[in-house]
């Protein structure tokens, strides 16, 4: 498995945005797909549905001259068949994908957020329940669930959360050490 972190958002400068969906600047994405296009092999492509993580799917399947299938509302769906696959080929769009939803906080300067909320989120960032939201250990839960579905070589398109996830996961780093962990953009991180 290969994972590619999203693009730069627009407006996501200081502000809280895990499921927040905010735009890209498309002259990055295209930009980032023409690079892909040469370092990534021919894979199969998951995808969150966030437009962040999506239109770089799409733009580097596009590349690829794969089909693309229709974005909005597409559930989770089987691979193709082997043979099918040599015909048409199609992005998955994986919720489980998605970057940490951080409930109430999303979309909120941090500076606004409560500052007591975020020394606990500090003390406990695996455990740590978002108002209205989810811990980092249910978006590794999830993404756990969508790695037995991926048993093929696939790139994944999405976020920094659901990659130090897959550090750990996969890779068997220390889950704190692999929360620190950079994670750049546009560039093919392999598992």
């Amino acid at each position: 498995m290969i994972a590619i972190r999203h693009t730069p958002v627009k407006g996501g400068q200081g502000v809280c945005y895990g499921h927040s969906d905010l735009p890209v600047h498309s002259r990055d994405v295209s930009d980032a797909a023409r690079r892909l296009r040469l370092a990534l092999p021919d894979w199969p492509i998951a995808s969150s549905p966030l437009s962040r993580a999506r239109e770089l799917a799409e733009a580097t399947a596009r590349a690829f001259r794969i089909e693309v299938q229709p974005s909005r509302g597409v559930p989770p769906t089987p691979w193709p068949t082997a043979k099918a696959r040599s015909d048409v080929r199609r992005i998955r769009f994986d919720e489980r994908l998605a970057e940490l939803h951080f409930g109430q906080w999303e979309s909120q300067p941090w500076h606004a957020i409560d500052r007591g909320a975020l020394d606990a989120w500090a003390a406990d960032p695996t455990g740590y329940r978002m108002p209205d939201g989810e811990r980092y250990l249910d978006l590794e839960a999830r993404v756990a669930a969508a790695l037995e579905e991926h048993r093929e070589p696939t790139l994944w398109f999405t976020h920094a959360g659901v990659i130090r996830a897959l550090h750990h996961l996969i890779s068997g780093i220390d889950r704190d050490e692999a929360l620190r962990m950079p994670v750049p953009y546009a560039t093919p991180i392999r598992f």
